[in-house]
């Protein structure tokens, strides 16, 4: 197997097409076929990650596009820096700082998750917190802490499922808060902030590629 421009050249193209086509899908699509969507994504960013070419494979030559294409990335602006050189050298800056605020976002949810481990537990909102675990089928232990400065219920924790609720939950009745809770657990047991999170690292690479935005949303 070898690696050569083409094959990078064509897993951008495929991955392109194939992500806006999918972001188109998924305005329609119901819930239990998203699998299929996740699966063709998968091979296609399997394909840009591992731009390879089969030893064997049957090669199409074309005379028009590429040549073209490939002439222009390697003309020559400044001596030996040419504008495919400086195209990579402006692709791999911008992705390092995407993926330094990245970095600096994922240890600012870390810390907010440890702040918040510091506000108060409601024994009754810790009991329904079990029932909602049970109802669920989640079988980690749910961390519930009331933060007086939140207006909505959220969840937070990547290992480890923690929900922050607002004052006024303590005023609601068992059932209201339940509800709330169970809906909150199953973000964590979607996996959500990890395909959150995947998503934007994906972005960090393919900042330039308006695909990826498409599949963001």
């Amino acid at each position: 197997m070898m690696i050569n421009g083409f094959s990078i050249f064509m897993a951008i193209v495929l991955f392109t097409i194939v992500s806006t086509i999918c972001s188109l899908f998924l305005l329609r699509t119901k819930s239990q076929h998203l699998w299929i969507i996740v699966l063709v994504l998968a091979l296609c960013l399997l394909r840009c990650f591992f731009p390879v070419e089969i030893k064997g494979s049957v090669t199409i030559n074309d005379w028009n596009i590429y040549p073209k294409i490939f002439s222009l990335l390697n003309r020559n602006l400044l001596g030996s820096l040419t504008v495919g050189t400086l195209i990579c050298l402006v692709w791999l800056l911008a992705a390092l700082y995407f993926l330094y605020q990245q970095m600096c976002e994922l240890i600012r949810q870390y810390r907010f998750t440890k702040l918040v481990t510091d506000f108060p537990t409601d024994s009754r909102i810790t009991e329904i917190a079990k029932r909602a675990a049970e109802a669920v089928g989640c079988k980690r232990s749910v961390d519930v802490h009331i933060v007086p400065t939140f207006f909505s219920p959220i969840m937070t924790g990547f290992f480890r499922p923690v929900v922050v609720l607002p004052q006024s939950a303590a005023e609601m009745d068992d059932t209201e808060v339940e509800y709330i809770l169970r809906h909150e657990i199953s973000h964590y047991l979607g996996g959500d902030l990890w395909y959150k999170f995947v998503v934007q690292f994906l972005l960090c690479l393919l900042w330039w590629n308006p695909a990826a935005y498409l599949l963001r949303r």
